[in-house]
């Protein structure tokens, strides 16, 4: 909502510079004209995602709901799903030639900040689950909702308790606000409601960069990498938090006239 094609550019051409399988992209059916023609262009379906006027929606939870519409609609099964975030993502290679082989991967933020040290984090678990839950996981890790991957089963299955901790009467409050998806999604993680999740270390597939310090970030001339990877992650997500890493982004993917839009 709100996107144009800038805010889509570097997540779509560097995705398709690795990748040629499916994608696909809520959008709502308000979306300007160039945005979908460009969508087309690159071989990315739309899947448009509105409600009705008067319809309360909670925007980042509401999105879960639509996965869930598509994934159950799909002719036969993906044997790998990635469901992500999408203006402050980076893909520096493949995103499932070496992805984690587990049913399900939630991946880590900077082990340095918990969710009782990051305010927004705090906050989002706070209002979903209130003061007692958020002091018993205060001290946990943080995972971060806007990148999730596993089969379509196990997917599924994410999608169906995340859901099922964010009922209408609970989302109806939170209008106006944003993130409480990933409240649901540590405490999913953190008390078991869901069995066989696994986790990936910050920068060993998908490095999330808000809360890595600016002097552990390295800037190589193939890519974004941070101090004592091996290899460049797959995926840098956060980029946008900091000047150099945007930059760098900048240079490496000009926004260009968008395909199907008149100069």
């Amino acid at each position: 909502m709100g996107y144009g094609v800038p805010e889509v550019w570097v997540f779509i051409e560097s995705l398709r510079r690795h990748y040629a399988g499916d994608i696909a992209l809520l959008v709502t059916s308000r979306s300007p004209a160039p945005l979908l023609a460009y969508l087309r262009s690159r071989n990315v379906r739309p899947i448009f995602f509105d409600s009705t006027f008067w319809m309360v929606t909670h925007v980042q939870i509401g999105r879960f709901v639509r996965y869930g519409d598509f994934l159950r609609e799909c002719e036969r099964p993906y044997e790998r799903i990635f469901l992500t975030d999408v203006r402050d993502v980076l893909f520096q290679s493949h995103p499932f030639t070496s992805c984690p082989a587990g049913d399900l991967t939630f991946f880590l933020e900077d082990p340095r900040m918990t969710i009782g040290q990051c305010q927004s984090n705090s906050t989002w678990m706070h209002n979903v689950f209130g003061a007692e839950t958020l002091r018993q996981l205060a001290g946990k890790r943080i995972a971060c909702s806007g990148t999730t991957m596993g089969s379509h089963g196990a997917i599924l299955r994410y999608l169906d308790t995340l859901l099922s901790y964010a009922p209408p009467q609970l989302t109806s409050k939170l209008v106006g606000t944003r993130g409480e998806d990933q409240g649901i999604h540590n405490f999913i993680l953190h008390t078991a409601a869901l069995p066989g999740i696994q986790t990936s270390e910050n920068h060993a597939f998908i490095s999330n960069l808000c809360h890595v310090p600016p002097a552990e970030i390295r800037i190589l001339p193939d890519g974004i990498s941070a101090a004592g990877c091996a290899r460049l992650p797959a995926i840098i997500h956060q980029y946008n938090y900091h000047g150099e890493t945007l930059a760098f982004v900048s240079r490496e993917y000009p926004l260009a006239p968008a395909r199907g839009q008149r100069d």
